[in-house]
């Protein structure tokens, strides 16, 4: 199975790289990283800052496979992150998105904005959110089968 695990370096991605090791099927799993440049920005993107991103999947892969997980591919993309996400899954056939989610509601949540809230509900694979707040969790989207997931819970809102 083909699953998009969406990395940016944060603290929030980084848990979420040690939680998909731990829950994932090793056997059956082949990841795809992917880092979108935002595309919003003013500020020109530099050879500096392509390497930097490099570096950054470069680390995730190497810690992924060194707990056994199968990475097939490492790719960045310049976009909005939350389209950048849904039309790289679309594009490569991904069977599923797992990314991190800071868990911010209210205020927080409108002055940040929320990638994950946004591929949560655009995208047409199944989504599973990990909620690296306080008392992490998990959400899953339109999800037919989650025999690999233990304990998930389906659910269709953020």
């Amino acid at each position: 199975m083909k699953v998009l695990l969406p990395v940016d370096g944060s603290p929030c991605s980084d848990r979420t790289l040690d939680w998909v090791s731990d829950i994932l099927d090793k056997a059956s799993v082949e990841l795809y990283l992917l880092y979108v440049m935002d595309a919003l920005t003013d500020i020109p993107i530099e050879d500096a800052d392509i390497e930097a991103v490099e570096g950054l999947l470069q680390e995730a892969k190497t810690r992924l496979e060194k707990k056994g997980m199968r990475v097939a591919g490492c790719h960045y993309l310049v976009d909005r992150p939350s389209r950048g996400i849904c039309l790289y899954a679309d594009q490569y056939g991904m069977a599923q998105i797992i990314m991190g989610t800071h868990g911010h509601s209210g205020w927080k949540e409108l002055l940040l904005g929320s990638v994950s809230k946004e591929v949560f509900r655009q995208a047409r694979q199944p989504v599973v959110l990990f909620q690296n707040a306080a008392s992490p969790g998990i959400r899953v989207s339109r999800v037919n089968e989650v025999s690999w997931l233990k304990g998930a819970q389906t659910d269709t809102t953020p």
